[in-house]
């Protein structure tokens, strides 16, 4: 792989996806603005109504964004005690858990907020403009387009190969990485410390998997004992159904005879 060049194999095809040229670009353009033209005159809203949108009818709210804020701050003063270090490893690993829960609140919330951006104005045009770069940037193994045009593309662009295809330009353009995680400071720290296994599932210092309390759990995220067995919280055995485990004994009939 090079920056401006990706190999893809899937199944049995193996495809490239390369680097618009100006051309492409500016032709992705083009498409960019008449699908913003077009949607716009069809009444579709534009990103900076959404939020006016989403409070009228009740899907978003001032208390919404000031709880976003709030968490936004916590966040961020936590990443600040992990990066001055000068407490204890235990309370570091703690900051390091309220970090990545933080996270998933703060991503719940905004996914929230942007629950209908996809149908805005500017999202339907750059979603447009993507969809026709695939189109144009994904080479078979001759050189040739892989797809006929835009068109093309969308009619296939729910086979596999098509969406690798279209993960690879994203990695390409926009830097994404499908190993992201393992950049965010709270993982690098954890990592770095070896409190958490090569999948950032939290461990002991024997590797186990365990729970931000330290307790013991299974893949299934169980509590477990020392065996291996589920427990509740209080210790006691449990059974698949996290049911306390119990002698069972038949049923009786009318009589109180077991059936």
């Amino acid at each position: 792989m090079t920056k401006n060049k990706i190999k893809v194999e899937c199944d049995d095809k193996v495809l490239y996806v390369v680097r618009p040229n100006r051309k492409v670009y500016q032709e992705a353009q083009a498409v960019s603005n008449r699908t913003f033209r077009t949607t716009l005159d069809g009444g579709t809203i534009l990103r900076s109504e959404l939020d006016q949108y989403m409070e009228d009818r009740g899907l978003w709210d001032k208390v919404k964004q000031e709880k976003l804020k709030k968490i936004s701050k916590e966040l961020d003063d936590n990443l600040l005690k992990l990066k001055r270090g000068g407490i204890s490893l235990k309370d570091a690993r703690s900051v390091a858990i309220d970090v990545r829960r933080l996270r998933v609140e703060r991503t719940l919330l905004i996914s929230e907020r942007n629950q209908l951006d996809e149908f805005s104005v500017e999202s339907q045009a750059e979603n447009e403009r993507f969809d026709f770069l695939v189109s144009e940037c994904t080479l078979d193994e001759e050189g040739n387009k892989v797809f006929k045009d835009l068109d093309d593309y969308k009619e296939r662009s729910n086979e596999d190969y098509a969406f690798k295809c279209a993960s690879a330009l994203g990695t390409m353009l926009y830097g994404l990485d499908e190993n992201w995680q393992n950049e965010l400071p709270e993982n690098k720290f954890l990592t770095k410390y070896n409190l958490v296994n090569d999948k950032l599932q939290l461990v002991n210092e024997r590797g186990d998997l365990v729970d931000g309390e330290g307790n013991l759990i299974n893949e299934n995220l169980q509590r477990i004992n020392s065996d291996g067995k589920p427990i509740d919280e209080d210790g006691n055995l449990i059974d698949e159904d996290g049911l306390l485990q119990v002698d069972s004994q038949p049923f009786l009939d009318e009589n109180g005879n077991p059936i």
